[in-house]
């Protein structure tokens, strides 16, 4: 797949912020994450631009290769929320490296769904560098759960099932 011809300004702006505050590639309170932010284009797309400084790094000037995963991981996750409206986990996740990823260069990733099951979801996502070259693709399996159900199985704490559906309140 070519990179998809998609401007950020022309996109929303996923408060994530509502709800997800510690974690490490989201959270806006994490000193250490990598505090994504994502961008939805209403009907497929979620987006994120970023770059990565030199404490992401692997060895030399190269991203290392977990940052990379987590970053289209977290992609697929938010499409499966902001797509479905439901919480989600991965199931799996399968990473494959193209190119290298350089420290301080901007990257952009996209995500899509590419099938919805009755429980999961199949999604496709793909990390370009600031020269549009594809450096990583993902394919990732995520379960689906319902607020009711997530409340049942103690998925997440109550504060943060409410913190959820405000954040989902938001979205509309």
């Amino acid at each position: 797949m070519a990179k998809p011809d998609i401007k950020i300004e022309n996109l929303k702006l996923i408060p994530t912020h509502l709800w997800s505050k510690e974690c490490f590639a989201c959270g806006t309170n994490n000193p250490y994450g990598l505090h994504m932010k994502f961008y939805f284009d209403g009907c497929r797309y979620i987006t994120s631009s970023l770059k990565l400084g030199e404490k992401f790094k692997g060895w030399d000037q190269l991203i290392h290769g977990g940052i990379i995963s987590t970053i289209l991981d977290e992609l697929m996750a938010w499409t499966v929320i902001c797509v479905t409206k439901n919480i989600m986990l991965t199931k799996s996740i399968t990473t494959n490296y193209h190119n290298k990823v350089i420290t301080n260069a901007e990257i952009q990733a996209f995500a899509w769904i590419e099938e919805i099951k009755s429980k999961e979801v199949i999604l496709k996502s793909e990390l370009y560098d600031d020269k549009n070259i594809l450096c990583a693709q993902a394919t990732g399996v995520y379960a689906m759960f319902s607020i009711k159900l997530a409340k049942k199985l103690h998925l997440m704490s109550e504060e943060s099932i409410g913190e959820f559906e405000k954040f989902l309140s938001a979205c509309h």
